[in-house]
C-alpha cells in the first residue's frame, strides 16, 4: 500500500529540498578532480582506477564568504571502464542561512555525470549512497529537525528527486515513519511511502500519544 504525504504535512520538505543541492556540491567536486587524469590514453581500457585522492577535503565558499558544503571522504577514484566517482565514506555538510545545516553521510557513494556523447546511455545526473545512509537536519530537540535512515539512496538533482527501494526510517519532532521504498519530489513537495508503511504521530499534548498504522492489503 502506498502513502503519499504532503511536504508541509509530514515537515520534512527543507529536508529533503536540500539533498539536491547536496548532490549538486558532491559532482561540482567530482568536476573539479577530473582535470587531473587527462593525461592518460583515452582508448586504454584498465580496469583499476586512473587516479584517486586520499583523504580528501573540499569546501564550497559562497559568495558572503561563508561554507556552503562542506565533503570530506576517506578516498575518492575514478573508474575509468564505467567513467563513475566512488567515494568511501563521504561525509558533507550543507549550510544554508534559510535553515538548519544538513549533515548526509554514507558508507559509500558512487557518482554517474550525464553523458554528451552521441551513443549516450546516462540521460541525467545520479548519485547512488550505499550502507548506512544517513540525512540528518537540525539536533533532534530543535523544531525543524528530519533525520532520514536507509541503507540505499539514490538523488536525481536534474529532476529535484530522491528514490530508494530499502527499508527506510524517518523522523521529524513527533513523527516516527517506516516503510520499504520511498519517493520524495521537491517540485511537487511530496513524500511518497510505498509499502508496510508505519507512521506514529506525537501529539503536541504530552497527555496521550497518538498512533497510525498503515500496512500493505
Amino acid at each position: 500500500m502506498n502513502m503519499w504525504l504532503t511536504a508541509d504535512r509530514f515537515k520534512t520538505w527543507a529536508g529533503i529540498s536540500v539533498l539536491a543541492a547536496i548532490t549538486m556540491g558532491v559532482i561540482w567536486y567530482w568536476h573539479s578532480v577530473t582535470h587531473f587524469g587527462g593525461g592518460d590514453d583515452p582508448s586504454r581500457q584498465r580496469k583499476e582506477p586512473d587516479y584517486y585522492i586520499e583523504h580528501f577535503n573540499y569546501i564550497k565558499i559562497s559568495n558572503n564568504g561563508k561554507a556552503n558544503y562542506h565533503v570530506t571522504g576517506q578516498r575518492l577514484q575514478h573508474l575509468p571502464v564505467t567513467d563513475q566517482i566512488e567515494i568511501f565514506q563521504p561525509l558533507i555538510h550543507s549550510y544554508d542561512a534559510r535553515r538548519e545545516p544538513v549533515t548526509l553521510r554514507a558508507d559509500r557513494a558512487l557518482v554517474e555525470q550525464k553523458s554528451t556523447a552521441e551513443n549516450n546511455t546516462r540521460q541525467e545526473d545520479k548519485v547512488h549512497l550505499h550502507g548506512d545512509v544517513r540525512v540528518v537536519q537540525a539536533e533532534p530537540a530543535h523544531p525543524e529537525f528530519m533525520q532520514l535512515q536507509t541503507s540505499y539512496l539514490m538523488l536525481l538533482p536534474d529532476a529535484d528527486k530522491v528514490f530508494t527501494d530499502q527499508a527506510v526510517e524517518l523522523m521529524t519532532p513527533r513523527v516516527r515513519a517506516t516503510a520499504v521504498g520511498l519517493e520524495a519530489d521537491q517540485i511537487t513537495q511530496q513524500l511518497q511511502l510505498r509499502s508496510q508503511v508505519k507512521v506514529h504521530v506525537q501529539p503536541r499534548s504530552m497527555s496521550r500519544t497518538a498512533t497510525t498504522s498503515r500496512n500493505p492489503s
